[in-house]
């Protein structure tokens, strides 16, 4: 029996993603592998030069200036990309980007926000597949098309912007842990769902089997980040889908 589109409730991981921004944001608890206090900071304060206009309305362009900075912390990294640097590739001044987005993990995490927004339609799409192994394919494929998109950087940013070892930066890994955990979590729930549809075979390891993929996943980013071709990452993702039995 072909199994049915991913039941209604699991949730798109990107959307759990998101949620694990905002309760970052706001300074809620966030929850992996051990409990964690993730209290956003406040802003630090302005140091003089320019002002917002009059009436409220900001000189430049929030939403490019963002687009901006998240190319530039998915290039760099977290830990890496300075205040200097953003400030100079969004062509703001410090003050003018503390105002509009706070410090520079609160607009981190507005640029991860962002890019969930922006992947969520993929991994909405894998998951309503009517098979496991399709599930798969369209993710492992969907993601490396991604990863390697003309005029973007290669490879995932939840995967490079990680790679921080400051106290700062663990914070900012501890939420993509998560983010990643929550990821895995929506395509092990997904295969559970085949197991029950008979589409998996009942003594199947659905846990051991999402870890899988989502190694595979991560490992493509890399890949990608590294220049290997699309076309030989998209070899080896279909090649990895192959792992899951045929319905």
């Amino acid at each position: 029996m072909r199994a049915g589109v991913a039941q209604e409730g699991t949730g798109c991981p990107f959307d759990r993603f998101r949620v694990a921004i905002a309760k970052a944001v706001d300074g809620y608890t966030v929850t992996t592998t051990k409990a964690i206090a993730l209290r956003a900071p406040t802003a630090e304060p302005d140091e003089g030069g320019e002002a917002m206009p009059r009436g409220g309305k900001r000189a430049f362009d929030e939403e490019a200036a963002l687009d901006v900075a998240l190319e530039l912390f998915w290039r760099q990294g977290y830990e890496a990309t300075s205040i200097a640097d953003l400030t100079q590739a969004m062509d703001i001044r410090p003050p003018s980007l503390y105002a509009a987005f706070g410090n520079k993990r609160q607009l981190f995490e507005k640029v991860l926000d962002r890019y969930a927004q922006a992947r969520s339609p993929l991994s909405r799409e894998a998951l309503a597949q009517p098979t496991a192994r399709e599930v798969a394919l369209r993710l492992l494929t969907g993601l490396v098309e991604a990863y390697t998109t003309p005029g973007k950087p290669r490879g995932c940013l939840t995967v490079q912007a990680g790679l921080a070892s400051g106290e700062d930066g663990r914070a900012i890994v501890e939420v993509l842990k998560a983010a990643r955990n929550d990821y895995r979590k929506a395509v092990q729930d997904r295969f559970e769902k085949a197991v029950a549809d008979g589409d998996l075979p009942a003594d199947i390891d659905c846990k051991a089997l999402a870890r899988f993929l989502m190694a595979t996943a991560e490992g493509l980013a890399v890949n990608a980040a590294a220049d290997a071709p699309r076309e030989e990452l998209l070899a080896a993702a279909v090649l990895a889908a192959r792992v899951v039995p045929a319905g």
